[in-house]
Parts: C-alpha cells; sequence; structure tokens
C-alpha cells in the first residue's frame, strides 16, 4: 500500500532532483524502497512519511551518482594504460616470435595466451586444459628462458 501510495511521488522527485533519464531514476527510487523497507520508522502523519521518504529518495540517487562517478573515473584511468597495452603488447609478441624455438610446445602456447594475448593464468588453464598453477609454471619457465635468451644475445654484440 505505502508503494502504490508513493511511487509515483518517488519517480517525479527522483527526476526533478537529478535530471537523469528513467532508467537511473527508477534505480534510485529502488534503492530508496529497500531502504524503506529495512528502516521505515514510526510516523505520526502522511506529510512526515511522505518527507522522509523524500529524503531517502534523494540519498539513494546520490548514491547513484557518486558510483556513477567513480566508475567513470576508474574507467577514465584505465585509458591511457590500455593506450599504451597495444605499443607492449607489439614488443612482446616480436620478442616470443624471436625466440620461438627456445620453448617447448606448452610453454609456448602459454606464453603466447597469458603475454602475446593478455589473458589471465585462469584462462590459460581452461584453453589448456591445466591447472592456474601449471600455467603459472609454465609462464615463469617460459619467461626465464626468455629472459636468459635475451641476456644471452646482448652478450653477443
Amino acid at each position: 500500500m505505502f508503494y502504490e501510495a508513493t511511487f509515483d511521488d518517488a519517480l517525479a522527485d527522483a527526476r526533478r532532483l537529478t535530471g537523469r533519464d528513467e532508467a537511473f531514476c527508477l534505480d534510485a527510487v529502488q534503492d530508496a524502497y529497500l531502504r524503506a523497507a529495512r528502516s521505515l520508522p514510526a510516523m505520526d502523519s502522511w506529510p512526515a512519511c511522505r518527507a522522509w521518504l523524500k529524503r531517502v529518495v534523494a540519498s539513494s540517487a546520490i548514491d547513484r551518482i557518486r558510483a556513477d562517478a567513480a566508475r567513470s573515473r576508474r574507467e577514465a584511468s584505465a585509458h591511457p594504460q590500455d593506450r599504451r597495452a597495444p605499443d607492449h603488447r607489439e614488443q612482446l609478441h616480436d620478442l616470443l616470435a624471436r625466440f620461438e624455438g627456445h620453448f617447448d610446445e606448452r610453454q609456448w602456447h602459454a606464453l603466447r595466451l597469458h603475454v602475446g594475448q593478455g589473458l589471465p593464468l585462469s584462462a590459460v588453464g581452461r584453453a589448456m586444459s591445466l591447472s592456474r598453477h601449471a600455467v603459472h609454471g609454465l609462464v615463469r619457465r617460459g619467461l626465464a628462458t626468455l629472459s636468459a635468451g635475451v641476456k644471452g644475445e646482448g652478450d653477443d654484440r
């Protein structure tokens, strides 16, 4: 009964307060009703109840706006790293290609997937039907081989 009597006003409050689209406002109102279900205080009048709900809707909307802003900051800070990754990945591909003959087949496959394609160890393990720990060992030994090869190549110059 409370929900049906107050929903339209709560949605209008969220839209008026935030200026956001309907989906955002519906989520904020849903959050407000979840809070109300957990902690609706006893009130002596309908206007007091309406004022309380208006504050909860505003608080829920502010929380959602803050969460959106934090997510945007995280995504924005990830983009510069993503822009550098292709250059770094190209260098890794070239290096792996130069030393391909130094690895056994499983090491080569694990290195190509993990280092070359950037897949997490667990994904490489699923692709190779190995445990994450087994893949970690293959990658670790492969990188040691790669490191030794790069150092040895530098000694020849």
